[in-house]
């Protein structure tokens, strides 16, 4: 039996349309049931709010579609979380996606498999589609448990989800750790984690997302990434409630997808693959950072000819 699939959707029509036709021509996207979330419009959204609900409403290709379209805005925190819960409270598993989500012809078969192989693993908190790696790399594994979290197109069990809290407790604990915190972002190859974590607690508000990582972060949790990504973001052009524009970022995606051959038999973060995929991150960074400076210089240069 296939999850069930849940996107949330909101006012940007062009990504809704590329991220579900590239879900309908997954395989196995006839087997499946998608339940499409649709927030109500905040003020000025009215109308890109309507055409999006227009066009969904006409969706095929899948074994049955339901819109639920909110009355009144939730906020895509609210939204999403409280979509996830209900879902997750008559399926045993589900695969979530966002409208800026563009799949690869196998996530859902690579989604499927995974949730049946590592059902009875409680330490798999949950199955991500996204792989923060830019390029393949042959000498590690075609998919490798990681403590690494990544919302863009994943997965769960309804027994992992019901160990979520949306105020997790013990914050303090991880980000005044030097020992914690270190370990939360992955060995230092990605700090923001740790950033984004210390702003929100300072806030006492936090996003579903993060609070969901300190969730499987406190149990000792796992989740199985990708060595090739199954999914592309398409969002990181400013256009969505996060809406800085982000350069950079795309990763190691190909339509066509990657067929997994080979699955980890020990459910364990292997030491070593740990120490490679966080060099491998922290090169990547260096040459974003190293990328963005030289695109800053070549802005200011625009901008002093234009002055002359």
């Amino acid at each position: 039996m296939c999850a069930p699939i849940i996107l949330f959707v909101y006012n940007r029509i062009e990504h809704t349309k590329r991220a579900l036709e590239a879900l309908s021509k997954c395989n196995m996207a006839e087997q499946s049931v998608l339940y499409i979330y649709s927030d109500g419009a905040k003020p000025g959204d009215e109308d890109d709010v309507a055409r999006v609900r227009e066009y969904i409403h006409f969706i095929d290709g899948f074994k049955e579609v339901n819109v639920v379209e909110r009355e009144k805005n939730y906020g895509i925190e609210l939204s999403e979380e409280s979509a996830i819960t209900e879902i997750l409270g008559n399926y045993s598993s589900a695969i979530m996606l966002e409208d800026d989500l563009v799949v690869a012809r196998t996530f859902l078969q690579y989604m499927n498999d995974a949730l049946e192989k590592y059902q009875s693993e409680k330490r798999v908190f949950f199955i991500s589609g996204y792989s923060y790696l830019k390029s393949r790399h042959d000498e590690l594994p075609e998919c490798m448990f990681l403590q690494m979290p990544s919302t863009w197109g994943w997965a769960t069990w309804t027994d992992r989800w019901q160990l979520f809290r949306s105020v997790p407790d013990d914050v303090d604990k991880i980000i005044y750790n030097e020992k914690q915190i270190k370990k939360f972002n992955y060995d230092g190859a990605v700090n923001v984690w740790g950033t984004l974590l210390s702003e929100q607690y300072r806030m006492g508000k936090y996003t579903w997302d993060i609070a969901w990582g300190v969730t499987v972060f406190k149990h000792d949790g796992l989740a199985l990434l990708p060595n090739q990504s199954q999914v592309m973001n398409i969002g990181l052009d400013g256009s969505g409630t996060h809406r800085e524009r982000r350069k950079g970022r795309q990763n190691n995606f190909e339509s066509s997808g990657c067929n997994i051959s080979q699955w980890p038999e020990e459910v364990e973060e292997s030491k070593k693959i740990r120490r490679r995929v966080g060099k491998i991150l922290k090169q990547q960074t260096r040459y974003e950072k190293y990328n963005n400076k030289i695109n800053q210089m070549k802005q200011m240069l625009c901008y002093f000819r234009r002055k002359k």
